[in-house]
């Protein structure tokens, strides 16, 4: 960055929302930290920021200082890229998801996208992601959660349509039953932690409530132990059918179904910083290829 240290100390505060956090992310104490943002407020005549107990919000001036920055600190970077295009390469591509969706399998288990760099996956909450593609710590975001419109354009997304999910169990446990619905009811629930927000699980603990089952409902934070619980010929999940092709079937043979619950059509939405577009824009593009869009 070629601002000010002042105007970068701004800008990070602006965008994390806090002292505290800025001053751990740019590594200053946070007396240091408000001494700097006091000089800029001299310096410019006016405050910057509403103090609080509930936090630190940006005043009328703040906000508008703010959005003037934004092109400015766009302009500058590209510049920047212009001169070391010739001498920077991406080596790693960090990707982060709230929910182990359809649309994270395919990015994930793309060889053309893996091809050459060193993939990093990570799980955040939806409320983190905003900040992590701020700080840079990530380069893409991954949620089926409804889209994120951000005020100050500095986030961009493009929306994939997912593919459906179903219902996959043991062999043995598929071939007890004709009729799906019977089989949702009568046996064991077993769901990855990613997917207690998901609608297809909602409806079908829905759909055991009014059934009165027995049979009982199994969380783990772990993808693996709910397949090894499967392998075991033991109750049944969701899944979706990219993970599915490139995982599941290769090591553990087990049985799929498509689902009859009415389910939605689901979306994801793909996450970056606008002013990283041009950097990103190799692997945006084999992101859309990889979901067979042009």
């Amino acid at each position: 960055m070629i601002f000010s240290k002042k105007v970068e100390h701004f800008i990070v505060i602006s965008e994390l929302g806090s002292f505290k956090a800025a001053a751990e992310r740019i590594h200053v104490t946070p007396p240091a930290l408000s001494k700097s943002i006091s000089d800029l407020e001299d310096s410019l005549g006016y405050r910057l920021f509403n103090r609080s107990n509930s936090g630190i919000n940006l005043t009328k001036e703040g906000d508008l200082f703010y959005r003037q920055l934004l092109p400015v600190r766009e302009r500058l970077e590209n510049i920047t890229k212009l001169v070391t295009k010739n001498t920077k390469f991406f080596r790693e591509l960090k990707i982060g998801t709230d929910a182990y969706n359809d649309s994270f399998y395919k990015i994930i288990f793309s060889n053309s996208i893996k091809k050459g760099i060193n993939l990093l996956c990570m799980q955040h909450s939806y409320t983190e992601f905003k900040n992590k593609l701020l700080s840079e710590e990530l380069d893409f975001f991954i949620s089926s959660c409804p889209k994120y419109v951000d005020s100050f354009e500095r986030i961009a997304c493009f929306a994939l349509m997912n593919d459906s999910c179903m219902l996959i169990s043991a062999h043995n446990v598929n071939d007890k039953y004709e009729d799906i619905m019977e089989l949702i009811v009568e046996e064991d629930l077993v769901a990855h932690s990613s997917m207690l927000s998901h609608p297809i699980l909602e409806k079908t603990i829905q759909h055991r409530r009014m059934a009165n089952t027995r049979a009982r409902v199994h969380i783990f934070p772990d993808f693996s132990h709910v397949i090894e619980y499967l392998a075991a010929g033991k109750g049944y999940s969701f899944s979706c059918s990219s993970f599915m092709n490139f995982e599941i079937s290769r090591h553990i043979p087990l049985a799929t179904r498509p689902l009859f619950l009415n389910q939605p059509a689901e979306v994801s939405y793909i996450y970056y910083l606008k002013r990283k577009e041009d950097e990103l824009r190799h692997f945006i593009q084999l992101i859309k290829e990889c979901h067979n869009v042009p």
